[in-house]
């Protein structure tokens, strides 16, 4: 996986992510100096950031990249008590925002399956600002298979709908262990999957506004569902 800007990149190496490769300008690489010396197993290259931009093909805001180990998934058992499930999330950038948000609002375990975008991806991990580092990640191959096993494992279930039988957040009653549940930004969540959830929720807004973006709204709900954790 690619990391790019030189505070991903340093939260990538203190998490303990394999870095292969670095490139990076004379500059960055003296301000970081403490951390890239500690890196005894991976490469290192110094260019300019106009060679740098030639060699990865795309404007870069910092000059310093690495090239890394994706992360093993951990198993079902590993995610902990509170999971953002994103089912069929497509757009990096959400996917990005919405793990930095299941960060800052005490989730530690982020499910993501086949319709959806990976958290590894270079922007994903860009827009996260390094939280996809410090998440368990569990990649889904059937979305109600995987909740069906959680829910056995006594996880409530609570799914994001417009519907109007849907519950409003400020209504939010959420069991210590839970997974909340982020649909596609087109199509929302799965029918099946709105079928077996214990609880289906909304965010009261103007009617006039069809919905949130999917990353803004994954921070209300997180913050709704999380009961004030670091209140």
């Amino acid at each position: 996986m690619i990391i790019d800007s030189e505070k991903v990149v340093r939260r990538a190496i203190k998490h303990g992510i394999q870095i292969k490769a670095l490139l990076a300008t004379k500059s960055h690489y003296q301000k970081n100096r403490d951390l890239i010396q500690k890196l005894t197993d991976s490469k290192l290259f110094i260019a300019p950031k106009d060679y740098m931009v030639e060699i990865v093909g795309h404007h870069i805001h910092q000059g310093i990249m690495a090239l890394a180990e994706r992360p093993m998934p951990c198993t079902i058992d590993q995610l902990g008590d509170r999971i953002l499930y994103l089912n069929g999330v497509s757009d990096s950038q959400n996917v990005g925002a919405m793990c930095r948000n299941a960060k800052a609002f005490g989730y530690t375990g982020i499910i993501t399956d086949s319709n959806g975008c990976s958290i590894y991806v270079r922007r994903t991990i860009r827009v996260s600002m390094g939280c996809t580092f410090s998440l368990k990640y569990y990649e889904s191959i059937d979305p109600v298979d995987t909740l069906k096993m959680l829910r056995e494992r006594n996880y409530q279930l609570i799914s994001t709908s417009l519907g109007a039988d849907c519950v409003s957040i400020n209504r939010i009653s959420a069991q210590k262990k839970h997974v909340v549940i982020i649909g596609n930004e087109d199509l929302g969540v799965d029918p099946a999957i709105n079928e077996l959830a214990d609880l289906r929720v909304r965010i009261p807004i103007d009617p006039e506004v069809d919905s949130l973006n999917a990353a803004c709204a994954s921070a209300v709900i997180l913050h709704a569902a999380s009961n004030g954790i670091f209140s």
